[in-house]
């Protein structure tokens, strides 16, 4: 729960930042959560908007630890790993799941699909599967 709080203050900053008058906005765009992440943050003082930046990130990073599906020590890649076996997870986890349907998000993230996803192998940029190995 404390990188969603960490998160939510570091959104916070930054839509504070975004009603002051700058001229030049920072923009800063890196990879993040899976995909390539932009933020464009407007303030009077640079450092302050760039601070507000980097702690964005920072809070994309501390989720991202939690569910990073690639990393086999994450909580979510342990539970993918046995999908069918009952599995507790961690509280962060629970946590993260828990915003994403209080967003609504739910059926835009879904962690139960990784082993459909692997099976497409996108990464390699593999032929889709038959379906003999979709069905269960």
């Amino acid at each position: 729960m404390r990188r969603f709080v960490i998160l939510g203050i570091a959104l916070a900053m930054l839509l504070a930042l975004v009603g002051c008058s700058a001229d030049e906005p920072v923009v800063v765009s890196r990879e993040a959560l899976g995909t390539v992440v932009s933020i464009t943050a407007y303030g009077e003082d640079e450092a302050s908007v760039r601070e507000a930046v980097e702690n964005a990130y920072t809070a994309m990073a501390e989720v991202q630890a939690q569910i990073d599906s690639h990393n086999p020590e994450t909580p979510l890649s342990q539970f993918n790993s046995s999908p069918y076996t009952p599995t507790v997870l961690p509280p962060e986890a629970l946590a993260i799941l828990d915003e994403v349907a209080a967003l609504g998000a739910s059926a835009d993230y879904s962690p139960t699909l990784l082993g459909v996803s692997k099976l497409y192998r996108f990464e390699e940029g593999g032929p889709a599967p038959d379906g003999d190995a979709l069905s269960i």
